[in-house]
């Protein structure tokens, strides 16, 4: 990590034009994260951070009053967004062990007709992963943000075969990156801000791809994890205690006493 970390300040302060406006369309980033995942520059666009993006997508999707799907616990930017952007939030809670309630889920879909379906894998915050195995007729926006820790493919590509599916990734606030099909991405590049990565960002990006370094500290990281986990489980411990903020009281007098 720390070779990775001194090769973006390289990158960083290489630069010749760090004053002069971003490139519109970031067709150097895109192209490195098309030779990274690939999937072609065509299907990929930009942004600050995933959160832009979710954003984008709201704006060019939705009406106000449109509806949207949202499984607490999880991202909260949805939930910001949606109500930003008029449209009315239905929220599915997970299951007890944090996996999604798929019947209810398409119990929604089929009565409420939402526009879009949000669904985060690794879920924020609890790392669940989602196995996308079932039709749906809305918009579904995959968030893969830390999918290296997971172990599994980031399903860019699904974008080529399914219309109504996107795929986000992120650098974590500072570029983020999504995979669209070519039916969604046009009114996207309609929509977006032209200069909203800035040449910093871009820069650190790529050099950051060009590593694969992290790849190698992110697996190191999946194998602790994960004798960590069984080690818990040895002793019939859990491995973290999560509970919603209006029970956080008698949770925690249960933990003190």
């Amino acid at each position: 990590m720390a070779l990775l970390q001194r090769q973006v300040n390289e990158a960083l302060g290489s630069m010749k034009f760090p004053y002069i406006y971003p490139d519109p369309e970031s067709r150097t980033l895109r192209a490195a994260l098309a030779e990274d995942s690939g999937l072609e520059a065509e299907y990929i666009l930009a942004g600050c951070g995933a959160d832009e993006l979710i954003d984008l997508i709201m704006r060019c999707v939705l009406d106000p009053g449109d509806k949207i799907v949202d499984c607490p616990p999880t991202f909260t930017m949805y939930e910001f967004d949606a109500t930003v952007n008029g449209a009315h939030v239905i929220k599915v809670p997970r299951n007890p062990d944090f996996s999604l309630d798929v019947e209810r889920i398409a119990e929604v879909v089929e009565h409420e007709k939402p526009k879009c379906i949000f669904l985060t894998s690794p879920n924020n915050p609890d790392g669940r992963l989602i196995m996308l195995k079932h039709k749906a007729f809305a918009v579904v926006n995959f968030v893969k943000a830390y999918v290296e820790f997971s172990g599994m493919e980031s399903k860019m590509k699904w974008v080529k075969k399914h219309e109504n599916l996107v795929v986000l990734r992120t650098f974590s606030k500072r570029a983020g990156y999504g995979a669209f099909p070519r039916s969604i991405i046009e009114f996207l590049w309609r929509a977006k801000q032209p200069y909203n990565v800035s040449v910093a960002a871009e820069v650190a990006a790529c050099a950051a791809l060009k590593n694969p370094a992290y790849l190698e500290v992110t697996s190191g990281m999946d194998a602790k994890k994960l004798k960590c986990h069984e080690a818990t489980e040895l002793v019939g411990l859990p491995n973290y205690l999560m509970t919603m903020l209006s029970k956080r009281r008698p949770i925690t007098a249960e933990i003190v006493n």
